[in-house]
């Protein structure tokens, strides 16, 4: 039996100031159970996504990626899942982690709720040039394996590839290491740009198939001189909401991420006095905000408030990425 992931929710936060982003993702999902098919019996397995999960007895299970077990193997249904992987795409080496408190988002849903729409001028711009690699030279190995990072129940190993050697490569090393199979596609666009891919396994406990599952934020910094959103590497339909908040006013908001089914909900000045107290208030002091007195908040969505459809991410010309 193989379980995978349905009702894909990804919910994120940017931060920006500077030339630093955090990222804080909060994943929500439905664990299924799916019954092995004997080969040649016709039946397509089930779409994957970016990541996996394994049960109680270590087969794996599933996650934002599905993976398959072994061949002729079964398991009751109802396994406990122990432990959930996938992998998060960044444009350079990250400078830090760590895990978050959940109420973060539910306060972020206080202060932007859908459909209050304050607005927003025309800003200073200059979020753009380029990104990718920011480290000098070409590393000698196509697969190079950066020392592991373990915060709360995650454990992160960031990983760099070059070539399409390199690119093979990671996929045996994600294959021996519990991860399922990625979109070809959006591997090859990740490597060409140079981006480091981090292999991300959380510890989780009780989780069995048939039930609603939330991981808990993860906030992840890097260098960037572009605000972006890792998505592509998912496969079918996403639901999705993004905040941003930023040091300075995005420049033409409502069209920044049009081409990516993104529509604008609303945006609002924000300060960090208002916050205190607040598990925002901390995570603004530990981001790229800092000591900074004011920002501006936007809140993003994928689809209408009322509608189930999500957007497919693995479609998109490019990883979603501002202006």
């Amino acid at each position: 039996m193989t379980v995978r992931i349905a009702n894909l929710s990804k919910t994120g936060l940017i931060i920006y100031n500077d030339g630093r982003e955090d990222l804080v993702l909060n994943v929500s999902f439905m664990l299924q159970s799916v019954e092995a098919k004997p080969e040649g019996d016709g039946q397509k397995p089930p779409a994957a996504t970016e990541g996996a999960a394994k049960d109680s007895q270590g087969q794996p299970g599933a996650g934002t990626e599905n993976m398959s077990s072994k061949p002729g193997a079964s398991k009751p249904k109802g396994a406990e899942i122990k432990e959930f992987a996938w992998i998060v795409p960044v444009p350079s080496l990250p400078l830090g982690y760590a895990q978050l408190d959940n109420r973060c988002f539910h306060e972020l849903d206080d202060l932007l709720p859908v459909y209050r729409l304050v607005k927003s001028g025309g800003g200073p711009g200059g979020f753009g040039g380029g990104q990718g690699d920011q480290g000098s030279g070409r590393p000698e190995r196509s697969l190079l394996a950066y020392p592991p990072h373990v915060t709360g129940d995650y454990t992160i190993l960031p990983l760099r590839v070059v070539g399409p050697e390199g690119v093979q490569e990671l996929k045996g090393w994600l294959a021996r290491n519990g991860f399922g199979p990625l979109n070809e596609g959006s591997l090859a666009y990740y490597a060409a740009h140079g981006w480091t891919f981090l292999a991300i396994k959380a510890n989780v406990h009780g989780w069995t198939a048939g039930q609603a599952q939330s991981l808990a934020p993860l906030r992840i910094s890097f260098a960037t001189n572009r605000l972006v959103f890792p998505m592509k590497m998912a496969s079918g339909e996403v639901n999705a909401t993004l905040f941003v908040l930023t040091s300075a006013e995005l420049p033409n908001p409502a069209k920044a991420l049009s081409s990516f089914s993104f529509r604008l909900d609303g945006a609002k000045p924000v300060t960090r006095k208002s916050l205190d107290g607040t598990a925002l208030s901390r995570l603004w002091q530990q981001s790229a905000l800092g000591d900074r007195a004011g920002a501006v908040l936007y809140r993003y969505t994928t689809s209408p408030q009322f509608l189930s459809d999500g957007v497919e991410p693995s479609k998109f010309a490019t990883e979603v990425i501002f202006p």
